[in-house]
């Protein structure tokens, strides 16, 4: 018979890992389009506020909320990509 395990069951823990891996980076790839999207409606609201209210002040509201957005935007990508090289470096 077999020595070990029989070949059907002989998984190799790196396969196990580098899926693990994937699974995290789909994970992470689909909460950050899922607050992307929140992002692109909350600027089409405000850029249609811009057109109905034609007042400066709502300008630079809006300026400083689209820098803010754009902030959180890339802290997400950072901590995709730092979660993405960290488990890789496991492997």
């Amino acid at each position: 018979m077999w020595a070990a395990s029989p070949p059907c069951f002989d998984i190799d823990i790196r396969d196990f890992k580098r899926f693990k891996l994937d699974i995290l980076y789909v994970f992470d790839i689909m909460i950050l389009s899922f607050f992307g999207f929140i992002t692109y409606i909350l600027l089409f609201i405000a850029r249609y506020c811009l057109l109905i209210f034609d007042i400066s002040e709502i300008l630079n509201a809006n300026l400083i909320i689209r820098d803010y957005v754009y902030e959180i935007a890339l802290i997400y990508i950072a901590y995709v990509i730092k979660i993405y090289y960290r488990e890789s470096k496991k492997i």
